[in-house]
């Protein structure tokens, strides 16, 4: 029996997903547990037609994410902190230091700093951001003395 499913199913699919599956399964498990529904024709219309809004959307989604990260590719954000006579931090600056100045300054929310470890000394860094899970950026981190 063909079912569209309701929700994720372990071993089975995902939500919106058309899956081909037993019919004793389907009447007795699946569609009592409002887990899916029978598939019919008009069933399937709908249901194409959500994926296909959902893509577009989607997809308009990572061009706004693709202008986003092209705006903030090689910017420079300076971070003023107390610093020794030898260059190294009363502290250190971390991931969430560096989103909340990035954020500040251009207001584009980051997901993620990759950075080995915090840093502890002035100086001048590479970083790489995301935007996304697959949207990147490179931005210059200017770390001085106040």
């Amino acid at each position: 029996m063909k079912v569209i499913l309701l929700t994720d199913v372990k071993n089975i699919g995902r939500r919106t997903e058309i899956k081909n599956v037993s019919d004793g399964y389907a009447r007795n498990f699946l569609i009592p547990r409002n887990l899916a529904k029978p598939a019919d024709q008009s069933s399937v219309n709908v249901i194409l037609k959500e994926r296909e809004i959902s893509q577009k959307k989607e997809k308009e989604e990572e061009n706004i994410f693709k202008e986003k990260a092209q705006k903030i590719n090689g910017q420079s954000f300076e971070i003023k902190l107390k610093a020794g006579d030898k260059g190294e931090l009363f502290g250190s600056v971390g991931e969430e230091e560096i989103k909340k100045i990035i954020t500040e300054k251009t207001g584009i929310n980051i997901k993620k700093v990759f950075l080995e470890k915090p840093i502890k000394e002035i100086g001048e860094y590479q970083l790489k951001i995301s935007l996304t899970y697959e949207i990147y950026s490179e931005i210059k981190l200017i770390v001085s003395a106040e």
